[in-house]
């Protein structure tokens, strides 16, 4: 993992998230259209579904900007070093902070691309066609295959790719249970459903931005410290939250809220 190209990979990262929100933008542009039809049969189901199409797109141009950043410091800090040292090149995997700064923007794209697919998955429920209800189902199961293969990538780029341990990883799993039971334990009816889906996602984000803006205060000291079990455990425990609330609310609003 010492060759990798972050800056490279950062630059990427952010076209694909613009490119992400575009396809948000593009969606809930179609939502909103059928908003009065929506509204008319499944009003709860429409507003989970412009809710998540906001918090996508704002979490996809937060994170673009954010991985932005993340290159122009990694690119600037190796251009630094090797002003200073030219007889040796100092790989941007070894930039302690900005590997550091990468994981914490990398947390937006777990995110906004389940909010994404969360949307798409709930439009099958707000069509009423023949065979909906197997359609429904399908789409639930690929959701939740996407989660399941999402959150596996998440917890190797906390151990492997950020050289950190599963001590990070087991107690987000614990917290995720938690939150996810408590979220069940709510009556399918309820409003304020909806509001716990969300909150929890839209704090996540303003944390992670604030965070990230304070880190910067640290960038003198770029090569000292390594990424901390607490940067890996907030980023663990963001995503599973994050997934948690979208994989409750997928399988009330599907298969419980009429």
């Amino acid at each position: 993992m010492k060759d990798i190209d972050y800056v490279k990979l950062s630059e990427q990262y952010a076209s694909f998230l613009v490119a992400v929100g575009g396809v948000s933008i593009t969606a809930l542009a179609l939502v909103l259209s059928l908003a009065h039809e929506i509204m008319s049969t499944k009003g709860e189901l429409a507003s989970f579904l412009v809710l998540a199409l906001v918090a996508a797109t704002v979490c996809c141009f937060i994170g673009a900007h954010m991985m932005a950043e993340t290159a122009a410091f990694i690119s600037y800090t190796k251009m630094t070093f090797e002003d200073k040292t030219p007889e040796r090149e100092i790989p941007s995997a070894e930039v302690t902070l900005g590997k550091r700064l990468f994981l914490l923007a990398s947390t937006n794209i777990f995110i906004a691309i389940a909010l994404v697919l969360f949307a798409l998955t709930l439009l099958p429920a707000a069509a009423d066609f023949p065979d909906a209800a197997s359609i429904r189902l399908i789409s639930f199961l690929i959701f939740g295959a996407v989660l399941a293969g999402a959150s596996y990538w998440m917890c190797l780029a906390a151990v492997h790719r950020m050289e950190g341990s599963w001590s990070a990883v087991l107690p987000a799993g614990i917290v995720g249970a938690v939150w996810a039971f408590f979220l069940w334990s709510i009556q399918p009816h309820k409003n304020w459903v909806l509001g716990l889906t969300f909150v929890p996602i839209v704090l996540i984000s303003v944390i992670l931005l604030i965070y990230f803006a304070s880190i910067f205060k640290g960038s003198h000291r770029v090569l000292s410290g390594k990424i901390g079990t607490g940067d890996r455990c907030f980023f663990v425990i963001a995503i599973t939250v994050s997934y948690a609330s979208l994989l409750v609310a997928a399988v009330k609003i599907m298969f419980f809220i009429k």
